[in-house]
């Protein structure tokens, strides 16, 4: 069980340091090449899908220490 949550924990980090890391990259991409350009559009949607990762894993989280 211990290492089922440490893998959890590592997730959840991990999912943030990418979110975070792809959210500064999608700041610089729409500075340099403007809001609408398909490269600032692509990396709005790789972190949307990271995000939406993350949503799904603290669901669980809610789910489980609702039991």
């Amino acid at each position: 069980m211990n290492s089922s949550i440490s893998r959890y924990s590592n997730e959840k980090t991990e999912l943030i340091n990418r979110i975070s890391s792809h959210k500064n990259e999608l700041i610089a991409i729409g500075l340099a090449k403007g809001l609408n350009h398909p490269l600032t559009i692509s990396q709005s949607q790789k972190l949307d899908k990271l995000i939406l990762q993350y949503q799904k894993l603290m669901g669980m989280d809610h789910e489980t220490s609702d039991q």
